[in-house]
């Protein structure tokens, strides 16, 4: 008998937290803010000044056609143990890909031949130029496009 008081005691305790459970749900649910409690803004990367101008014409002393950059990024030497999120391109090592408002013409590839035969730092091959250079700060620079298209490649590492 005692059991049988037990059991349904627990029984009918359970139906009550059950029914609490039930009717509360929508105030528990509805004081959950949908939106966000902290603005996106909060999140978003510090900018740091990323934007490097790169001048061809100060690197290689050809007046290259119009150009603009396309995309920059920072690039880590394996030689360097430095966290990504410590490096930025205006330290100085960085690819950044500048695309031409033109296909380079036969004047300018002429000129680029001229070029190649006093300075060892121009390399053609077939159509395919590339251009590597130490600056004076010790910083290397490779250039490097085709004849065929748009596309220029920098790198430089410091």
């Amino acid at each position: 008998m005692k059991k049988k008081s037990i059991s349904s005691s627990l029984l009918i305790l359970v139906i009550f937290i059950l029914l609490i459970i039930i009717f509360n749900r929508k105030k528990i649910t509805s004081s959950i803010p949908l939106s966000d409690t902290v603005e996106a803004s909060k999140f978003i990367p510090i900018k740091t000044k990323n934007h490097i101008n790169i001048n061809l014409k100060n690197i290689t002393s050809l007046d290259f056609p119009k150009y603009s950059i396309t995309k920059e990024n920072v690039f880590i030497p394996d030689t360097l143990s430095l966290a990504e999120d410590e490096e930025n391109i205006a330290s100085g090592n960085y690819t950044a890909i500048l695309t031409l408002d033109t296909i380079l013409n036969k004047k300018f590839i002429a000129q680029i031949q001229k070029n190649a035969l006093k300075d060892t730092c121009w390399k053609i091959k077939d159509a395919y130029i590339s251009y590597i250079h130490k600056d004076k700060k010790g910083g290397k620079y490779n250039i490097s496009f085709s004849t065929k298209g748009r596309q220029i490649t920098v790198t430089h590492i410091e």
